[in-house]
Formats: structure tokens, sequence, C-alpha cells
């Protein structure tokens, strides 16, 4: 549910694929266009995170942000790119 009311930002980015149609690859290539020191990560969902999954995320005054490392880095990004 709180999910939902998470705050969007401009330029977001939102992978959606069919089960067993390319995710992976599909996220590998969105992060070496986001983040093309391939040397700053080890895996794709580093920078394209699994947006349904618990540890992607923080409670902070009772709403939810991005967990710690993810926040970093989307920091340093200036972009949010996210798997579903």
């Amino acid at each position: 549910e709180k999910l939902r009311s998470i705050e969007l930002k401009d330029g977001d980015i939102f992978i959606a694929s069919w089960p067993k149609s390319g995710t992976t690859w599909t996220q590998a290539i969105i992060a070496h266009l986001i983040a093309s020191d391939r040397s700053t990560w080890n895996h794709a969902s580093e920078i394209t995170p699994f947006f349904d999954v618990q540890s992607s995320w923080q409670e902070i005054d009772n709403r939810l942000e991005p967990a710690a490392n993810i926040q970093n880095f989307f920091q340093k990004r200036g972009r949010r790119a996210w798997n579903t």
C-alpha cells in the first residue's frame, strides 16, 4: 500500500517486462546507459533495483524512501531507474 504513495520524479525510468522475456538483459542496457563506468557496480540490479522488493526501501518519517545504498547511487547519477 505504501508503494502507491511514493512521489515520482520527472526522469524516473520504469522497466516493465514479462517474466522470462529478457528482464535482466533490459536492466543491463539501462544500467549501462545510466552508469557507463562498469567499475562502479557489479550487477544491473544495483542500478535498476526491483521496485516491489522490500530491501529497496527504507521508512523515514512514516513514508518510503529508496534504501540508503540505492539513494546514494541515484544522487550521484541524478536519475532513478526501477525494475517492475
